[in-house]
């Protein structure tokens, strides 16, 4: 009898054994990047925070910062165990999120968004084009991805600032640069464009 089919990084299952697993420590700070952009698109403007997608968002660290911060957040992810461990961050920071277990390649939102953030997910231009379509008008896109550099995935998973601006389709980009890693860390591509109001 052979051997079970192992869990590809592409599934659910994959992802439920890696958050469940008790010797795991949880990433709770939020990017740096993230955190940067975010309050680049807020700045100045008092009661901006609208609503927000955080999507394929694991363990939910960038969920709970985004409410924090005062947005409407709704975050998905095709893990069970990682929303479990979300919802349960967010309890414990005192925040609502809307905690949705599903597939953004399949799900499809309600209402547009003001704010879309993928982080550290490969998706396929297909999805790319519905994650671009859920943002409102004048709605912003936040993308991060590995670039170069030690640590992270390997290069299937890996990004270039040519490649990323493609990533904007019909949006307008507003900044696209490598961000620098620190220590055994890779490089981070950010995209962050806008839906014309």
């Amino acid at each position: 009898m052979g051997s079970p089919p192992r869990a590809s990084v592409h599934d659910a299952a994959h992802w439920d054994q890696r958050y469940a697993d008790p010797a795991r420590v949880p990433f709770v700070a939020p990017e740096p990047v993230v955190t940067d952009v975010v309050a680049d698109v807020v700045a100045g403007v008092p009661g901006a925070c609208g609503t927000a997608l955080d999507i394929a968002c694991g363990e939910g660290r960038h969920a709970v910062w985004l409410a924090e911060q005062g947005w409407r957040v709704t975050a998905i992810d095709f893990s069970a165990a990682g929303i479990a461990t979300g919802r349960a961050l967010g309890a414990a920071h005192g925040v609502d999120v809307e905690w949705v277990v599903g597939d953004v390649r399949t799900w499809r939102p309600a209402a547009a968004y003001d704010l879309v953030l993928a982080c550290f997910v490969h998706l396929e231009e297909q999805t790319l084009r519905s994650v671009r379509s859920w943002l409102a008008p004048g709605g912003h896109l936040v993308l991060v991805s590995h670039g170069a550099g030690p640590g992270g995935p390997g290069p299937r998973f890996r990004t270039t600032v040519a490649a990323m601006r493609e990533r904007a389709g019909d949006l307008e980009v507003l900044e696209c640069r490598e961000v620098a890693g620190e220590a055994e860390r890779s490089s981070r591509i950010l995209l962050h464009a806008r839906r014309p109001a």
